[in-house]
């Protein structure tokens, strides 16, 4: 199985439209828990970290453990189990 960062590379570095790829990271200011990050706006990608950049350019680490899915073309090719809280 590939690692995280390499499935984000594969497609980052492909001839594939990224504008229809995204990840979905553990967000815990967001109401759902998680936030959907588009990989058009993914700057790089190493051992620890995704580099994405915001509305002003500014760019952001955030850490491969809180990466939960990758989405192409409406397709899953990346999940991680998540650990479900104990009601």
């Amino acid at each position: 199985m590939l690692k995280i960062k390499d499935v984000i590379n594969k497609i980052l570095w492909s001839e594939k439209d990224i504008e229809k790829c995204y990840i979905v990271i553990i967000d815990r200011a967001e109401v759902s828990g998680t936030k959907k990050i588009p990989l058009s706006r993914v700057v790089r990608v190493d051992n620890n970290y995704i580099y994405v950049v915001d509305a002003i350019g500014e760019e952001h680490p955030i850490p491969l453990h809180r990466v939960i899915k990758v989405v192409e073309d409406d397709k899953i090719v990346f999940e991680r189990n998540t650990r479900k809280s104990k009601s």
